[in-house]
């Protein structure tokens, strides 16, 4: 199963435009959640990757939150899950990003 930092890497090989276009985010975005939610780089991704690119409606109201700026206890609090499964969905947004 590949890390969260091999992922970066895989996410790298695409084009600042292709990343962007597909989630809104820039590399340097998608770095500072990563940090922001204190996310290990050599954490197993815990989803194996979908080349279905679509997102599901709860994973649509998680990311909105993170795009607008949330932290990890803010989502958790909005959504009413814990830190723990935010962390898991944004892991979700990564391995669909590849």
């Amino acid at each position: 199963m590949l890390t969260v930092g091999e992922t970066l890497n895989l996410i790298k090989q695409k084009t600042e435009s292709e990343v962007k276009n597909l989630y809104g985010l820039e590399f340097a975005e998608i770095g500072k959640i990563i940090e922001n939610f204190r996310v290990n780089l050599n954490e197993p991704l815990l989803s194996e990757i979908n080349y279905y690119r679509g997102i599901e409606a709860r994973e649509a109201q998680i990311f909105a939150l993170i795009k607008d700026g949330y932290n990890l206890e803010e989502i958790a609090e909005q959504t009413m899950l814990s830190r723990y499964l935010i962390r898991k969905f944004f892991k979700k947004f990564l391995a669909k990003i590849i």
